[in-house]
């Protein structure tokens, strides 16, 4: 299980890794799991009912993801799998049945190279900011403020909610403790059942021989791009609710994502 310690030395550490990535010329986006390697088990229920087991190492730098999806309320998959690798440069989406994966780059890395494009000035501000924003994910670093804060498996994660997706995660939305998606009356829910700490063999985390490499489409660059504006914008990286903001477009942009996920387990 995790260590339960209190969120308040959780984000000091997390603070400390900033800083010290300020003066090593590391990357400031990289988003580190609590502990340097496990396992961690899921269910899910709702339209859809399967589970996910995932596997990490060097604090999440390294992930591989096993979903399986058995049955769901449109289409019968028995057996069906998909795996998500994550590696330090890129993420593949893989479909072991046919030898084929997605490759998409990671937005930690696309995040630190328009960063090191920006002047020492631009670069400073966002590294304040960084100490300042609350323990959210990139993605809604601008989004509306959430506080409630969830106890799962024993530790503290930091609930979000946009549009009809919430979650609650740790490592600023990097580790998903609990997720639940709610879309024109299809609900799915994916819940942590057990956290276990434990050494993972290497090979977990190398390609499989003989794929097929495509190279994804995803809106990384788009997607960093906001968060970088949006760090330069705004200093408390934390909005308030307001009619017809532009969260409207990044709620659409969510949404359209989700939906791709969910079609891909179809």
């Amino acid at each position: 299980m995790f260590n339960k310690k209190p969120l308040w030395i959780l984000f000091m550490l997390f603070m400390t890794d900033i800083l010290f990535a300020v003066q090593h010329d590391q990357n400031p986006f990289i988003r580190k799991f609590p502990l340097q390697e496990g396992v961690i088990t899921y269910a899910t229920r709702g339209n859809h009912h399967g589970g996910q087991i995932l596997y990490f190492s060097d604090y999440g730098r390294k992930q591989l993801l096993v979903e399986k999806m058995p049955n769901s309320i449109l289409h019968k998959a028995n057996g069906k799998e998909r795996l998500t690798l994550i590696l330090p440069d890129a993420k593949y989406i893989i479909d072991p049945k046919s030898g084929h994966a997605l490759k998409s780059p990671r937005l930690e890395k696309t995040l630190y190279t328009l960063f090191q494009k920006l002047t020492k000035k631009e670069q400073k501000k966002i590294l304040d900011n960084l100490q300042k924003t609350a323990p959210r994910s990139w993605e809604n670093i601008s989004g509306s403020c959430v506080k409630a804060v969830k106890k799962i498996a024993g530790y503290r994660c930091n609930e979000e909610r946009i549009g009809g997706v919430r979650t609650c995660t740790i490592a600023r939305g990097a580790l998903p403790l609990e997720k639940r998606i709610e879309l024109l009356g299809y609900t799915i829910d994916t819940f942590t059942t057990k956290v276990t700490a434990q050494s993972i063999d290497p090979d977990y985390f190398k390609l499989p021989k003989n794929l097929t490499i495509i190279e994804g489409k995803e809106r990384t660059d788009q997607k960093a791009e906001r968060i970088i504006q949006n760090l330069l914008n705004d200093p408390k990286g934390c909005q308030k609710k307001i009619s017809g903001s532009r969260s409207g477009e990044d709620l659409h942009l969510m949404l359209y994502e989700e939906i791709q996920n969910l079609s891909k387990n179809f």
